[in-house]
């Protein structure tokens, strides 16, 4: 329904960040290059940021606390986070929330869009 409103002149949905973009295109969610800002959702993004712009240990442990309603949620995230894994910890926080998450919805979307033929123009 999503290919077929944007196939039609529709304005494609505010879903439809770059890195959403990105892995319609390529398939791979995993080398794409993320940062907080491709989250949308604003509180998360900035404890995302939080986490990323940590220079010690404390504000580390400062940082993550503000995940915690969530973190322990998502498999394979690090934990606990330390200043050896928090790139990965950030990294796999946001593919989980933009992409895997919704990982089912964005493949029936390249169905569609492969069904109007669309896919192959954007490539």
């Amino acid at each position: 329904m999503m290919s077929t409103i944007i196939i039609q002149g529709g304005e494609p949905p505010a879903l439809l960040s770059p890195l959403v973009v990105d892995y319609l295109l390529t398939g791979r969610i995993f080398q794409l290059n993320v940062t907080p800002d491709d989250v949308a959702d604003m509180e998360l993004r900035e404890a995302l940021k939080k986490v990323d712009q940590a220079l010690t240990t404390d504000e580390l442990e400062q940082a993550v606390e503000c995940c915690d309603s969530w973190r322990y949620q998502i498999e394979g995230l690090p934990n606990p986070v330390s200043m050896d894994n928090k790139d990965a910890f950030v990294q796999n926080a946001i593919l989980f929330h933009v992409l895997i998450q919704q990982q089912s919805c964005y493949d029936q979307l390249v169905e569609g869009l492969n069904y109007y033929e669309v896919l192959l123009l954007l490539k």
